[in-house]
């Protein structure tokens, strides 16, 4: 234990290993169990003799009597123990220490590399680290260095033999709005060239520690360039056997996201009353449509409730991120048609965008505030509200900012195969990592999002195909209307049979987002603000109390009250009639 620093110990635990010295598996195991900071005594197999002195070293005098046998003293056997010696010796030692203990529980109880095993039980994977350290590093050219420093215990005479010690490197971005992939699935194993890392003669490897860089070096320093999300997709999915790209509907997304500084502050132009405004502003291919300043300042009034500076803050917001920018408007004296010009274009002389002819500005009847207002800019004029990019920003900054996972984030934008006949279609991606440590791999989820369109044959068609392929992930449907048509309803009822016929069913794979989700202030509680909305949101909050926290219940829960699906009851046993 010299020098490592177990995070979590478990004490007052009478804890006996029952192991064969001969054994090197049986070895390891106790090693393990000294590396996690468990307290315990070993027991060696087989004779008679070591189990009548360990009784005998139970008694008063003996070496273990200031032990305190409260609870059961746990038998835990090393994995090479035959149940054979386990039961007589936990017998023996039963009678031996009949007035001393409660019990005798058999083991293995510490399945220490079996995560879930260990949570069934109430306990965690303790993490050891001999030093620990952290440093802030800029990046120049998408690029950044870092040194991994070497233990004390290294020595370059061992360079020789391989390898000789380890770092586990986790990197985040404390930039607003970034995009760098925080998420690495321990799934890809070797990402050297996924990192682009320069001079390494061994592989780094993904775990769900982190990203291991191994080292024969004492002087190690690494240069490794950023990972954007939907560059860890791509690799990802190549390794699954599809060649992706991101869509062109996804660059125009990405270009939001960045005129707006990123997912976590979608909500600037995430009301839908104001994206329906925007966007039919940039439906209209001839730019004669604007947003006028009594219409603008309509919609920020009904966003903040009158409030006066929160509407000019807002504005503000809008026009220094590019949203929309100010035009004047002059009517051509030659074909009679308004025009709408931007600062830049204000000159003495003015063309008309219609006639094409030149104009004088007009300065005998120069232009007042009914003159003035706003076009979408940038990728906001892109028509079909930018290719869709709202929902799917709102969607991004949902799962940024929920309760749901810890910091470590990755995200891509629209991302689809490069074959005609691969039928990989996503408008977003994500791993999210788990609150609780790194214990198991990170959750997937897809999504489907629709701006105000409605959820067609297509969309359910594509889910199923995702659902299938990939068995692990979840399917995330957004959308900006309040709430769902009957056809779509209809639709996910039969999404979810269609995957009761499945290996891998589709329940609690599916979650349902409209604007009454994605478009709050706050995202921190969704069963909170359902509850404020009462009727059968209030009802579905309150039985399925963990939504907040956890996407099983987020999926139940949405899938109630959006599609009108209630999970059957389960069956115990073999009696149908026997229900859970």
């Amino acid at each position: 234990m010299r020098d490592l620093k177990p995070a979590v110990r478990l004490r007052d635990l009478a804890l006996l290993v029952a192991f064969s010295p001969g054994q090197i598996v049986d070895l390891a195991y106790i090693w393990s169990l000294r590396a996690l900071g468990l307290r315990f005594w070993t027991v060696p197999t087989p004779g008679d003799g070591y189990a009548n002195a360990f009784s005998a070293a139970l008694s008063e005098s003996g070496e273990l009597a200031d032990i305190s046998f409260s609870g059961p003293v746990v038998v835990a056997p090393a994995p090479t123990v035959s149940r054979e010696w386990l039961d007589p010796f936990r017998k023996r030692l039963a009678e031996a220490c009949f007035q001393r203990v409660e019990s005798v529980v058999e083991g293995p109880v510490f399945p220490i590399w079996n995560a879930p095993s260990l949570r069934e039980r109430g306990l965690g994977r303790t993490q050891v680290r001999y030093l620990e350290s952290e440093t802030e590093v800029a990046a120049k050219g998408g690029r950044f260095r870092f040194d991994c420093p070497p233990p004390e215990l290294a020595s370059d005479h061992l360079s020789l033999l391989g390898p000789t010690w380890a770092s586990v490197v986790s990197v985040s971005d404390a930039t607003y709005g970034s995009d760098m992939a925080e998420v690495i699935p321990s799934t890809l194993g070797d990402v050297t060239r996924l990192l682009g890392a320069v001079g390494e003669r061994y592989p780094i490897t993904a775990t769900t520690e982190g990203l291991v860089v191994r080292s024969d070096r004492l002087e190690k320093r690494q240069y490794w360039g950023i990972v954007r999300g939907s560059d860890l997709f791509r690799f990802w999915l190549d390794r699954q056997g599809i060649e992706a790209q991101v869509s062109s509907a996804g660059r125009t997304t990405e270009e939001v996201l960045r005129a707006i500084g990123g997912p976590q502050v979608a909500l600037r132009v995430g009301h839908p009353e104001l994206i329906r405004v925007i966007g039919r502003a940039a439906h209209d291919p001839a730019g004669g449509r604007v947003i006028t300043f009594n219409e603008l300042t309509g919609v920020l009034g009904r966003i903040h409730q009158g409030d006066r500076s929160a509407m000019r803050g807002h504005a503000h917001v809008l026009n220094e991120a590019g949203v929309i920018q100010v035009h004047m408007g002059a009517k051509c004296p030659i074909c009679e048609q308004q025009n709408w010009y931007p600062p830049s274009e204000i000159a003495d002389e003015l063309r008309c965008r219609r006639c094409t002819r030149t104009f004088p500005f007009p300065s005998a009847n120069p232009p007042d505030r009914r003159d003035w207002a706003y076009r979408p800019a940038g990728p906001f004029s892109v028509p079909d509200y930018a290719h869709g990019s709202y929902p799917v920003a709102l969607a991004l900054r949902f799962f940024t900012l929920s309760s749901f996972y810890g910091h470590a984030r990755t995200w891509s934008v629209s991302l689809e195969s490069r074959g005609e006949d691969e039928g990989f279609e996503v408008d977003f991606a994500l791993f999210l990592d788990r609150d609780y440590g790194h214990e198991e791999p990170p959750d997937l989820l897809f999504g489907e999002a629709k701006t105000f369109n409605r959820f067609e044959a297509d969309d359910f068609d594509r889910a199923q195909w995702l659902l299938s392929r990939f068995v692990y992930a979840r399917m995330v449907f957004v959308t900006l209307n309040p709430d769902l048509l009957e056809d779509e309803r209809r639709g996910f009822r039969t999404l979810l049979e269609q995957g009761d016929k499945q290996p891998s069913s589709f329940r609690n794979r599916i979650i349902i987002l409209t604007a009454r989700e994605i478009s709050e202030q706050t995202v921190f509680s969704v069963s909170r603000s359902w509850r404020d909305e009462g009727s059968r949101f209030a009802a579905a909050a309150l039985r399925h109390n963990h939504m907040d926290h956890d996407l099983d219940a987020l999926s139940a829960a949405t899938l109630e009250v959006y599609a009108d699906w209630e999970e059957p009851p389960e069956v115990v046993g073999d009696d149908p009639n026997l229900e859970r």
